[in-house]
């Protein structure tokens, strides 16, 4: 099983999260969804994520791949496209090795489709872990959830996460500073 926290040493990464046997990693930067529509990592949430992966090793390969020894840690192109997803099935491939950095909401997202492969996740224990440490944009996610197959769960849970994720902001994040 790929352990992302150990592998990247996120445990140093402030405002990061993962979840081992998946290959992505997201950070939170903001406590205002501004835009419900377009969702992309800020330039502070990748400078400040590089830096990291600097400082334990990791070289920049390409504008968006950085490597140490075998291991890849890419940032996906943005969907330039409003209201729109950008999942990709790879996002979930619990034997990739390539690690993705994505946005809260999109990985938000990946733990919906993570879902419908895995009937035993409980989706809202990790959705609620996620907004303990990276709020998301929970409209938005009702949004990008639109004629899929997840999107009763979402909707059924939407008003019950909004009211967590305001309760976890005042009491974590109320002054918190964007990067």
């Amino acid at each position: 099983m790929l352990k992302v926290s150990q592998l990247l040493k996120l445990d140093t990464c402030k405002d990061s999260f993962a979840m081992d046997g998946l290959p992505l990693l997201t950070m939170y930067d903001d406590n205002l969804f501004i835009r419900n529509d377009y969702d992309i990592l800020s330039l502070g949430q990748r400078k400040h994520i590089q830096t990291h992966l600097k400082n334990i090793g990791f070289t920049q390969v390409t504008g968006k791949i950085m490597r140490r020894e075998s291991t890849e840690v890419e940032f996906p192109k943005p969907n330039h496209m409003l209201s729109q997803s950008g999942f990709k099935p790879h996002f979930i491939d619990t034997t990739s090795e390539k690690i993705n950095v994505i946005t809260p909401t999109m990985f938000a997202e990946c733990l919906c489709y993570l879902k419908l492969q895995d009937g035993t996740l409980d989706l809202q224990q990790q959705l609620q872990a996620l907004i303990d440490t990276c709020p998301f944009n929970i409209e938005l996610l009702q949004i990008l959830a639109i004629n899929t197959d997840f999107e009763q769960t979402i909707n059924r849970l939407a008003g019950y996460l909004t009211a967590y994720q305001a309760d976890v902001i005042e009491r974590k994040f109320k002054r918190k500073r964007a990067y």
